[in-house]
């Protein structure tokens, strides 16, 4: 097993998607009696399984993880909850001196906790011009002024989802750039370590992991999903879950669906890359949790 210095109460695993980060944070919990909070997300939403790889239930039944299936899909989920919610949960582990691994890939997230971050509030006139311009418009049109405006912004940021995309012009236009929250003193010392996969491994564990993913019955999944929920809903802009949607509507073949998963899936994960190198203080080791 790598070392993840156990003598450590709070740790942060990085690594983009499919380099092994469950499996280890697994491992670690098991020897060093902790919990497991999960930075993701979509994990927090019922009923996606397959597609946001959730840690299997008998195995989160010996090993606590937080801040998994807390939401209905189509309940809103942000990064000011997220680390709210961390925050609370990491004071009472370190209250009571308990271990806890955070693993996950919303980069995003992770940085805002590390930073602990202070959100700005929204504003609602703003937010509803917006989301006239992402109705009337589309995405494309909000990216666009986003490139016009503030470039700066587009690497790491997800421009295939509209929510990212509003928040972050919504916040540029307020003055408040997505890299401009106030960071405050970090009230207890977590230990990063990050997980370093080469390019052409990452890509094929990526590839061979969306056809496990559908072999287990991801579509199906899906199919279940849509017939209770609305296909606009929050939790379906995780990757691969509007493609499945596309091709149950017949808008696309399973062929198109299977390449589009596979490509969105390695485009996050150069995205991850990229804001992982905004991070400090992390200790990089090879992954072999392959």
């Amino acid at each position: 097993m790598m070392p993840l210095a156990p003598h450590q109460l709070i740790t942060v695993l990085l690594g983009p998607t499919a380099s092994g980060k469950s499996a280890l944070a697994i491992e670690w919990a098991k020897q060093n009696g902790g919990c497991v909070l999960s930075a993701d997300a979509f994990q927090v939403y019922q009923g996606l399984d397959i597609g946001t790889a959730k840690v299997p239930w008998p195995i989160r039944q010996d090993i606590p993880h937080y801040l998994i299936d807390i939401k209905s899909p189509k309940e809103a989920y942000d990064v000011t909850e997220f680390v709210k919610r961390s925050q609370s949960i990491i004071a009472h582990h370190v209250k009571r001196h308990k271990p806890l691994i955070i693993c996950g890939g919303t980069a995003m997230y992770l940085y805002a906790l590390l930073n602990d971050f202070q959100f700005a509030p929204h504003c609602p006139s703003l937010r509803k011009e917006l989301e006239q311009t992402l109705e009337t418009k589309g995405v494309a049109s909000l990216v666009q002024q986003l490139e016009t405006q503030f470039p700066q912004l587009i690497p790491g940021l997800d421009c295939q989802n509209p929510r990212r995309v509003i928040r972050a012009l919504e916040k540029a236009l307020l003055g408040k750039e997505a890299s401009s929250y106030a960071p405050q003193e970090q009230a207890y010392p977590i230990h990063c370590v990050g997980l370093l996969v080469d390019r052409p491994t990452l890509v094929s564990r990526i590839e061979k992991r969306v056809d496990q993913m559908i072999q287990e019955g991801w579509v199906l999944e899906v199919a279940g999903l849509i017939e209770k929920f609305p296909c606009d809903a929050r939790a379906f802009q995780a990757i691969g879950y509007k493609e499945c949607i596309q091709h149950l509507q017949g808008s696309i073949s399973f062929e198109q669906m299977l390449e589009l998963i596979k490509i969105r899936t390695r485009q996050f994960a150069k995205r991850q890359m990229t804001w992982f190198r905004k991070f400090k203080d992390v200790k990089w080791i090879e992954s072999s949790f392959l």
